[in-house]
């Protein structure tokens, strides 16, 4: 027969392990990754010749570019910065592939009309939202 006290020394002990694996699922709980602002999110072209048929989509959390002919390149987004500059805002997304190293993509985003995108590394080159699946 146990003792009253290792009696409730198990039972403290199956306290804290319990305690124990509640916080663990609180802190590492997955989390919905909400990266793209609602304004970012969909489709976005531009007029620029040298990009004809080509364009990029973000959701939530991905970057999609359609590199012309059907062919995608998936992108996850891993985190988003943004920083208010005088005419625009700043985003820097850090992204990975399913099978390669973490990168950054940086544009600005003025809301210029229903909004505009320019690369950081092709400010002369606009792209619009795409908002009509005919467009």
């Amino acid at each position: 027969m146990k003792s009253a006290h290792s009696m409730k020394s198990m039972k403290l002990t199956w306290i804290g392990i319990v305690v124990a694996l509640v916080v663990a699922f609180i802190i590492f709980m997955p989390r919905k990754h909400d990266f793209v602002p609602e304004q970012l999110a969909g489709v976005w072209t531009t007029a620029n010749p040298r990009y004809t048929g080509r364009s990029f989509e973000l959701t939530k959390g991905t970057i999609v570019f359609g590199t012309g002919e059907q062919a995608k390149e998936v992108y996850f987004i891993s985190d988003v910065d943004k920083a208010p500059q005088r005419n625009a805002t700043l985003y820097e997304i850090r992204c990975y592939r399913k099978e390669g190293p973490e990168e950054k993509i940086s544009f600005f985003y003025a809301l210029r009309g229903s909004g505009e995108i320019r690369f950081k590394n092709q400010k002369h080159i606009i792209w619009k939202k795409k908002n009509l699946p005919d467009e």
